[in-house]
């Protein structure tokens, strides 16, 4: 049997479909209502996603390009998780592993002057690697994705995003988020910018909704200087700052104790040179940017226009609902060569213990992944006879060890 739709009914049906998927973009974007999960037309043919929760960071990944309660194609690599029912950047040792520090970020990209447009069905090689001897860390997880299938808006871009994380208290606090990014179209690109979009809500409502909201009181900021080791150290990072609307000042929280004490923030541990410039460029932030909830940048274009500003914008006047663009780049990648970026995701009690949590990242990172070291065991002799036992050891090997990383 055939039916046949008239006029006015396509209009109305048409009408209703798109009222109720504007009603739950809506909802996830509202912050204090979950939307609809994401669907399984939003989702790559070989869909995965994981909870990576082996440390004291526990953060929500999948490979779709989709927000996963709101079900928006943002068309880039997704971290967290918009709607909270599973982690989206939990950390335990705020004290509070149920408050949550992200709604969600991303991974951003562009080139000529406008956003790379990853595309959903190109997401394939989903892997998760746990306690396999031969991974760098006990937790891994991998996937690429291209925008081959994005017809005119295609400029020829495949990325890898790797993502390591750990279980031992020093360096438990964060996760390390690689990007190998290949140039598959036949020309050149001189103006390649990577970038990390992070939509922070810290971390529990302070007292309601509207102005007294979690993402309310928020405040974004930066970074810049070397560490204590003469590397560069750039930060784009956010936190709980006092609500103008709560009595007394509620930084960090109102209960007792504070319940969102956690600085969240980025820092970049690897990038190529800056196109045109020499190798102290490498490793270097170019641009920090924020904005609030009403700003969003809406195309490409607008991303790309902040990214070449190479600006690190003045931080706000108030704390407000921010997002912050920690970008690195313009960088040169001709026709089939790959690039590598990398940053370090995590928390820390106050500025300080973020930066020293996130300084574990980068010295892991340089060190080929590899943690302090226990020192040589010491050759010991043992001797014992009638009620008497001669213990005798020679500590030279041990005193003389070094620590690999240190």
């Amino acid at each position: 049997m055939r039916i046949v739709l008239n006029n006015w009914f396509r209009i109305v049906l048409v009408l209703v479909v798109s009222l109720t998927l504007v009603a739950n973009v809506a909802m996830a974007r509202d912050k204090n209502v979950t939307g609809t999960k994401t669907n399984d037309l939003n989702k790559p043919a070989a869909f995965g996603e994981t909870v990576i929760a082996i440390g004291s960071v526990h953060n929500y990944f999948s490979n779709s390009t989709y927000t996963r309660a709101g079900g928006q194609d943002e068309q880039t690599f997704i971290i967290g998780d918009d709607g909270w029912s599973s982690p989206s950047m939990g950390w335990l040792e705020g004290g509070y592993p149920d408050n949550y520090y992200l709604y969600f970020g991303m991974c951003r990209m562009a080139a000529n002057g406008n956003e790379i447009r990853f595309n959903n069905l190109t997401s394939e090689d989903w892997s998760v690697v746990k306690n396999d001897p031969n991974a760098i860390s006990p937790y891994e997880v991998t996937f690429s994705i291209s925008d081959e299938l994005g017809g005119s808006l295609a400029q020829g871009v495949r990325a890898r995003q790797t993502i390591h994380a750990w279980s031992e208290s020093y360096r438990d606090d964060f996760y390390i988020l690689e990007y190998d990014i290949t140039n598959t179209s036949g020309a050149a690109y001189t103006d390649f910018y990577v970038w990390l979009h992070m939509d922070c809500d810290i971390s529990a409502p302070a007292g309601g909704s509207g102005t007294l909201g979690l993402h309310m009181d928020d405040f974004p900021s930066y970074y810049r200087g070397v560490d204590l080791n003469g590397n560069p150290e750039f930060l784009s990072y956010m936190y709980d700052a006092d609500n103008p609307d709560i009595d007394g000042d509620d930084t960090g929280g109102k209960l007792t104790p504070k319940e969102s004490l956690g600085f969240i923030g980025s820092r970049v541990l690897d990038c190529p040179p800056r196109a045109g410039e020499g190798p102290e460029t490498a490793r270097t932030q170019s641009g920090h940017q924020w904005w609030d909830w009403n700003s969003d940048p809406q195309v490409g274009g607008e991303y790309y226009a902040l990214c070449i500003k190479e600006e690190f914008k003045a931080n706000p006047g108030s704390p407000h609902d921010y997002r912050y663009m920690q970008i690195v780049g313009p960088f040169e990648i001709d026709p089939g060569e790959t690039i590598h970026v990398a940053f370090g995701y995590g928390l820390g009690e106050g500025l300080k213990g973020l930066r020293a949590n996130l300084q574990w990242a980068y010295d892991l990172y340089w060190n080929d992944f590899s943690g302090p070291a226990a020192p040589t065991a010491p050759h010991v002799d043992i001797n014992s006879g009638d009620r008497w036992v001669k213990i005798a050891w020679d500590d030279s090997t041990s005193e003389n060890s070094e620590d690999p990383l240190t």
